[in-house]
């Protein structure tokens, strides 16, 4: 790994871990939430990449969470993601057509 990979490594790896970080506050009560480490985006960053690392901070609140919501990586994530929106949707039809 050169010296651009490794800073990128660890920007997307520090970027996950304030998404992470951010979404873990909102369970907790607010004098035991930790402080959020900014992210700072400037123009020429790619923001594909910040949306993989808010992905990547998600992925792992939801396995510390639950058992059942373990993948190996952002693709099977995202898969669980979408059959979850799916179930969602389709509950949310149901309710509306039964009324």
């Amino acid at each position: 790994m050169n010296c651009l990979e490794k800073k990128a490594s660890e920007k997307f790896e520090q970027e996950a871990l304030s998404f992470y970080i951010a979404l873990a506050n909102a369970f907790r009560p607010e004098e035991t939430q930790e402080e959020v480490p900014r992210i700072h985006l400037q123009p020429e960053d790619d923001f594909a990449e910040t949306v993989c690392a808010m992905l990547t901070g998600m992925q792992v609140l939801c396995e510390n969470a639950s058992s059942e919501l373990h993948a190996d990586d952002l693709i099977g994530f995202t898969h669980i993601l979408n059959r979850l929106a799916i179930q969602h949707y389709f509950l949310q039809h149901d309710d509306k057509d039964e009324q």
